[in-house]
């Protein structure tokens, strides 16, 4: 089996600390397993087309046709669809462009508004970076409500 055992102990205890800079246990059996090939004079070529074997089998694994992944490449690359539902910064924009911002508004208003008039719920959260940002801009501006603490948003 092993004609020179000797010699494969020497290796493996100079390769020991290099083998264990390796977290993956993975990673250094694969290293200890090129040793004994070496050792048991297999070709280097013939190892490594080998290795190369078994990650073409691991990325060309086939998948099943009805698999979640394939449809969601499907819904993807398929028809092309945009979706109909604004996001929060384009919805913003709308609400500025029709001159909504005119009188004071706050964050709870406009949410509401986003859901029952452009048929696009947004939650509150999704839209405070977009507002500060159009404050940030001079688009809009802002105010604290001195009764409750929660801001209005003005157009300027």
């Amino acid at each position: 089996m092993l004609k020179n055992i000797e010699l494969i102990k020497t290796q493996l205890s100079e390769l020991a600390s290099v083998i264990n800079l390796y977290k993956s246990e993975a990673v250094q059996l694969k290293i200890v397993d090129l040793v004994f090939k070496h050792a048991m004079g297999e070709d280097s070529s013939e190892t490594n087309r080998e290795a190369n074997g078994r990650r073409k089998l691991v990325k060309g694994r086939k998948r099943k046709a009805g698999s979640n992944a394939n449809r969601r490449t499907e819904k993807k690359i398929g028809t092309g669809k945009k979706s109909s539902r604004l996001g929060p910064a384009a919805a913003l924009q709308r609400l500025l462009d029709v001159g909504y911002f005119k009188s004071k508004r706050r964050l709870g208003d406009i949410t509401s508004y986003c859901e029952t008039k452009l048929a696009s719920p947004i939650k509150r959260t999704a839209l405070s970076g977009p507002l500060a940002r159009l404050v940030h801009d001079g688009k809009l501006d802002r105010d604290k409500n001195k009764e409750d603490g929660q801001y209005e948003y003005i157009q300027k």
